[in-house]
């Protein structure tokens, strides 16, 4: 029997990632990809190189719990989260901020919540700094050996999204390097919330590549550490994690775009 699912927002960078990966399951009927602004095109008009078959869609919420979905993922700008989730009936898993800090919502990072996000009603997203943050971070803060972290991450410009802005504008981040938010981006708090440690410092940064998230990591332990004591406690706490590689070689964004995966 397969699951009954849509997307809401799915000609954006996210939501087309998201269809894309759904398409190619078995287990899955793609019921619905609903966007506002390429509703009735396909998908490889938009997008080129892409040779499946998806259509935009742009039902109503309402039409949408007529079509009885079990799982609706949103992939919509901040706030759409927020005034939806009451109007739609089925499962939701929200890639937008909106529901991050929300009681009503179980936070999506599968390496600390999994059970939970089974049986949630309501899924937040992680965002894609915390994520890699809080995977290259939490096998040493939950052993209590971090003193202080300091995360210097570097980021493609399709996290800016496909509305043109100044950080995914070419004449911006061409040949430059580009600091922005340095004291009030959202993930800060978000790594300090789910990470349940607050001495960090987070610096995210622009670079001139469309895909992928480097985040280098500066941790003081409490103890002096060997390499092959950190190589090994990693391996440890993330060997039953199918998302998380440990390698002995130093990583780079080749070894995980266009996958699911953090090394």
């Amino acid at each position: 029997m397969r699951k009954r699912v849509g997307v809401i927002g799915a000609s954006g960078y996210t939501g087309f990632e998201i269809a894309k990966l759904l398409e190619k399951r078995d287990d899955v009927e793609l019921l619905f990809c609903n966007s506002d602004s390429a509703a009735k095109c396909k998908a490889s008009d938009i997008f080129p190189g892409y040779n499946g078959n998806i259509a935009f869609t742009n039902y109503s919420l309402d039409e949408i719990n007529e079509l009885q979905p079990e799982l609706v993922f949103l992939a919509m700008r901040d706030g759409y989260a927020t005034a939806t989730v009451k109007t739609l009936t089925c499962k939701l898993i929200d890639l937008s901020r909106d529901l991050r800090f929300s009681e009503q919502a179980v936070y999506g990072l599968p390496e600390i919540n999994r059970e939970r996000i089974r049986n949630a009603r309501l899924v937040a997203n992680p965002g894609c700094y915390a994520t890699g943050c809080i995977l290259g971070a939490l096998p040493l803060v939950g052993k209590g050996m971090a003193e202080r972290i300091i995360f210097d991450c570097k980021s493609g410009y399709s996290g800016a999204g496909r509305t043109t802005s100044y950080l995914n504008d070419s004449r911006h981040y061409s040949d430059n390097v580009i600091a922005y938010k340095i004291t009030s981006h959202p993930h800060r708090a978000e790594i300090q919330k789910y990470l349940n440690f607050d001495r960090i410092s987070f610096t995210p940064h622009v670079v001139p590549l469309f895909r992928g998230i480097m985040c280098t990591i500066h941790i003081l332990p409490s103890k002096a550490m060997k390499g092959e004591e950190v190589y090994t406690l990693y391996s440890e706490y993330y060997k039953e994690e199918p998302f998380v590689e440990i390698v002995n070689y130093l990583p780079e964004l080749h070894d995980v775009q266009h996958t699911n995966m953090c090394c």
